[in-house]
């Protein structure tokens, strides 16, 4: 027997011997190793060195018996990795806590032992952790770097606190609730994985990571992959099992080759049997053992432990066919968890079961892909603009009437998962434009299970709508309506009914008796109104938002039922700006808010949270709606809101689960601002000049592209790159906001904050002459004038700035930015009665911004403290232009940043 395979066979026994007790141990070694002198001889030297202090994850056998792990990895990172300290270690790795140099972060770095580098071989480990660390989840934690150090295997993730699985079943069996939403996020994870083609093959509670109110999966560094071909090689041979044979699967612990996803489920079923009962998995005949464990808990739901023993089969084929099956199966429980029991359903109001609603939308979150509700009917469910027929163009409106006003009724039944009208009226009209079969485009585009279509004919004086129900992935037609008959020029009774009709269809699927709930049926708004109001939805889809906010008004004028108009003018007018209008719109929104649906109502908590600076309302306000609707505009408010928070690594991956090429988000030229800035703030400055440049691409008049092109190039100090770049763009138009001369200041101001100093204020001087000369021409120019007091102030040139920003204050007293920097300058001289005269009091919707400038007067002050106490609050609150502020405020920041606590609040966590 060669050696490497005698080592493979004593690592493959080596992590449960380490779980046993000495007492156990002999007995254990003896019957595993079954006579096999030379194993029991390997199996017991590992033993013996990880319990020394110099054992084998310290002292691999090429290195100096008295050099650690950790002395010769700080020796290898050199200056990529700072190792602070050991979080633990087992038989296959040592964990460190480190500090990544280049972007200033706490990372988690695993790093293999000696005798398993040897074993596996370099290549292939690291071939498949590349291919786990592009799995992005937001329940998988991400690995970000991967190598070989002096014959070290090791892999890095972001440190994120919080503690694992096993800790949190050390104290003790965790509640129902509790546990089964853990379960749901490992699976959710696990789905995803699976559907990316890479099996987990570890998965343990030491493997499952909580934090925030989550769980999140994480170490995939021995994954493999499902369509892997390959025959040779150092990690799969027949023999040597992979992973923790407590957690193994059977076909994984006989050391087969033929390991797919079934393995993973098998694995999840044991975990959760333990999270379950608080029983910890036996070592020997774990499924006989635990399925009895099971079926003795009483307090364990029936069909979740008929889900975990289908599960532990033998037979991989007696498992669930994969795990979007388990997961579906969990969601089923979630949302029976989520309905109320014992009550009569016609005592339930719709606006009541919007908590209900929320948590059964979670599967929705994840994934989105269609589940099967009942026999027939996928979720979520799509409604299309009913087809045109009639020949006459003008009564185009009215299928969109149709579909909008069915999908209100769909939310506010609240049984289904629905998309939200704007993302489906903008897939039927892709449809519609590129010729192709409306399903097949609302299946491909939102994602639908089920899709509610129709179409309309004029006969006389009349118009006879016909719609019918359709599973999306199979295009089996599940319901056809009866037709129905209304008047050309009254068309909203005919409506009405057609509504009525289409949520007795889905409500029967589910339970008859709730389509007569109270609140659910209402009368639709005029066909005058409705034409206002949809005229005005396609104006703000295109932003143009003066013109929208026009037309929601007039269509609330003319019928003063119709709550959908002043929410959407009351989103139209924050847009421009206007927010004493919106304010009041807000206002009477909320007086008759019960007649919005639960993805309206959402809506509106959202921007009443932003009207009082709550911070933590609006986060959760939009999410919650993002649960519904992950690529909607609530989704990308959702990722507004984390970034205002300064959680930009939320903000991305939020950002980047969303797909900009359809959708609400196609044609959304902020979609690609965000990504910009979520990139910067990671300190990923080529994602973030790839995602300028898309913008620039795809939105060309959108001039703000170019100056976070400029900002990327300085960030990667680029400095040819930034020069040929404003070559490019000398011809553009010079009056604008996003002007040249702002790509310059915002160039500059990086350049110094990366220690470029010479090239930074070179920058900005240079943006000084090009604004001073469009100034000559036009000064009263407002971009100009706060571009150039920008550049001044950065320049350390305070009082030069000060009188720009003087009479920009003046002129536009509420906007706290210009005030703000007032009252920088005034610190600057150390003039305090001036700074807390400037920064005493904003609106409530400004409450961020204030404090955020009150932190930086303090920082000012050399206050580090109080400073960093403010900018917290501030963040809590959310920072409008939050990205922004690390040009002109990075030489505040840097005092923030000196203190452990600064540094993680500005780390983008």
């Amino acid at each position: 027997m060669s050696v490497d395979s005698l080592s493979r066979r004593a690592l493959a026994l080596f992590d449960d011997a380490m779980e046993l007790s000495e007492r156990e141990r002999d007995q254990w070694i003896a019957a595993n190793c079954a006579g096999d002198t030379a194993l029991e001889e390997e199996l017991r030297g590992l033993l013996s060195a990880a319990g020394t202090p110099n054992g084998i994850l310290d002292a691999p056998a090429h290195l100096p018996a008295a050099s650690g792990v950790a002395t010769v990895m700080r020796d290898a990172f050199a200056h990529a990795y700072d190792i602070q300290r050991e979080l633990g270690k087992g038989g296959m790795a040592t964990v460190f806590h480190a500090r990544e140099v280049k972007h200033d972060r706490d990372v988690v770095i695993k790093v293999m032992s000696g005798s398993v580098s040897r074993v596996y071989g370099a290549e292939r480990f690291l071939r498949e952790v590349r291919i786990a660390a592009t799995l992005a989840h937001p329940h998988i934690v991400p690995l970000i770097d991967s190598g070989s150090a002096n014959g070290y295997l090791y892999y890095v993730m972001p440190f994120m606190g919080g503690e694992s699985l096993r800790d949190r079943l050390s104290r003790g069996k965790p509640p129902l609730s509790e546990s089964v939403r853990i379960l749901r996020d490992i699976a959710g994870a696990l789905a995803f994985a699976h559907e990316s083609g890479v099996v987990h093959r570890d998965l343990k509670p030491e493997n499952v990571l909580l934090t925030g109110g989550h769980a999140y999966l994480l170490d995939f560094g021995i994954a493999k992959l499902v369509n892997d071909t390959t025959t040779v090689t150092n990690i799969s041979l027949p023999g040597f099992t992979i992973g923790t044979r407590r957690y193994m699967a059977p076909e994984q612990d006989q050391g087969t080759t033929e390991v797919d996803a079934r393995a993973d489920i098998y694995a999840f079923a044991l975990m959760g049997a333990e999270l379950l009962t608080g029983v910890p998995v036996p070592l020997d005949d774990a499924y006989a053992q635990v399925k009895i464990t099971l079926r003795n808990a009483t307090d364990i739901p029936p069909a979740i432990v008929q889900l975990l023993t289908q599960s532990l089969a033998v037979n991989r084929e007696m498992r669930p066919r994969d795990m979007r099956e388990v997961l579906s199966r969990l969601d089923v429980r979630l949302r029976r968890a989520a309905t109320p029991r014992r009550v009569s359903w016609r005592r339930i109001a719709i606006g009541a079961t919007l908590g209900a609603f929320a948590v059964a939308a979670i599967g929705y979150a994840s994934n989105r892909a269609p589940t099967l509700l009942q026999p027939g009917l996928r979720e979520p469910v799509a409604v299309s603009a009913f087809r045109n027929e009639t020949g006459d163009t003008s009564l185009a409106v009215i299928g969109r009437f149709a579909g909008d006003w069915v999908t209100d009724g769909l939310q506010r039944l609240g049984v289904v998962k629905v998309v939200p009208w704007s993302e489906a009226l903008l897939a039927s009209e892709h449809a519609d434009q590129t010729r192709q079969p409306v399903i097949a485009t609302l299946q491909k585009e939102t994602l639908a299970g089920t899709v509610i279509t129709g179409s309309f004919y004029k006969h006389r004086d009349s118009l006879h709508v016909q719609a019918q129900v359709t599973d999306a992935r199979t295009g089996t037609v599940i319901s056809t309506l009866a037709p129905i008959v209304m008047p050309v020029d009254r068309p909203e009774s005919g409506i009405n009914e057609l509504r009525d009709r289409v949520l007795g269809a889905i409500a029967t699927v589910r339970d008859e008796r709730v389509s007569s709930l109270p609140g659910v049926m209402r009368s639709p708004p005029s066909l005058s109104a409705y034409q206002a109001f949809d005229k005005g939805f396609d104006r703000f889809i295109s932003q143009r938002y003066d013109d929208a906010l026009a037309d929601f008004r007039e269509a609330y004028k003319r019928d003063t039922t119709f709550s959908m108009a002043l929410l959407m003018a009351a989103r139209a007018a924050w847009n421009t700006s206007e927010f004493a209008a919106a304010e009041s719109l807000v206002t009477q929104t909320r007086s008759r808010g019960r007649e919005l649906g639960v993805y309206e109502e959402l809506s509106l908590r959202y921007i009443e949270a932003q009207f009082r600076g709550d911070g933590l309302a609006a986060r959760s306000a939009s999410q919650r709606a993002a649960l519904m609707a992950p690529n909607s505009r609530a989704g990308y408010d959702y990722a507004v809101a984390l970034l205002s928070s300064g959680e930009a690594r939320k903000a991305d991956q939020q950002l980047r689960l969303m797909d900009p090429n359809r959708g609400e988000m196609r044609g959304w030229s902020s979609y690609w601002t965000q990504r910009a800035h979520t990139s910067y703030l990671i300190g990923d400055f080529q994602s973030s000049l790839d995602a300028s440049r898309e913008l620039a691409t795809r939105h060309p008049d959108r001039r703000v592209a170019q100056v976070l092109e400029a900002r990327a190039l300085a960030g990667a100090k680029n400095v040819a790159a930034l020069d040929s770049a404003f070559a490019r763009w000398e011809l553009l138009p010079a009056d604008v906001y996003w002007s040249q001369g702002g790509a310059m200041v915002t160039a500059g101001e990086e350049l110094i904050r990366q220690g470029r100093t010479i090239d930074g204020n070179r920058m900005l001087n240079r943006a000084v002459s090009w604004l001073s000369n469009r100034l000559l021409a036009e000064p009263a120019h407002e971009g100009h004038r706060q571009w150039i007091g920008l550049a001044f102030y950065s320049l350390e040139q305070y009082e030069t700035a000060r009188p720009y920003f003087e009479s920009l204050a003046r002129d536009f007293p509420e906007k706290i930015r210009y005030r703000g920097h007032v009252a920088l300058i005034a610190a600057r001289r150390r003039d305090l009665r001036a700074v807390e005269q400037l920064l005493a009091t904003a609106p409530p919707r400004e409450t961020g911004e204030l404090l955020a400038f009150q932190a930086r007067a303090a920082a000012i002050a050399n206050n580090q403290s109080q400073s960093i106490t403010l900018l917290s609050r501030a963040l809590e609150h959310g920072i409008a232009g939050y990205p922004w502020l690390f040009g002109s405020g990075y030489r505040e920041f840097a005092l923030i940043e000196a203190d452990p606590r600064g540094r993680t609040l500005l780390s983008a966590r």
